[in-house]
């Protein structure tokens, strides 16, 4: 990815580790499933986006999956595996435990809310029964 970047007039664009990199690429999942979920969640007659919505949630919750088994076993503030202790740049470090703390936190949030939304969602595409 870093060699797409376009030339900075400013100077060399800073070095990000693959940890950095893994933190803004859940942070912008998490944002597009802030936006998704609630016009899902309240549309109630609009049957496609729900059926859309159940069409992507497998991926969606694969990634929540992922966020929470990466950034759920913190000790001292790194996780015992995965994330390094002094990877990347030292001042992305303090926000970096922070972002982690708040994906952590909004994955499992995220993870209640879509699974409701997939269950209302089956439950409507379900033949009636007789």
């Amino acid at each position: 990815l870093e060699a797409m970047l376009p030339k900075s007039a400013t100077g060399p664009w800073p070095r990000l580790s693959e940890d950095e990199l893994y933190l803004h690429l859940c942070d912008v999942v998490a944002a597009v499933l802030r936006h998704w979920l609630p016009q899902v969640e309240f549309s109630y007659t609009d049957t496609r986006a729900l059926a859309d919505f159940n069409g992507g949630w497998p991926v969606a919750e694969a990634i929540l999956l992922g966020i929470q088994e990466r950034f759920g076993e913190v000790e001292g503030g790194d996780r015992k595996q995965g994330f390094r202790r002094g990877s990347g740049s030292s001042e992305f470090g303090v926000l970096a435990a922070r972002l982690r703390r708040r994906l952590l936190v909004e994955a499992q949030r995220l993870l209640a809310a879509g699974r409701r939304v997939a269950a209302r969602g089956r439950a409507l595409a379900a033949p009636p029964s007789a």
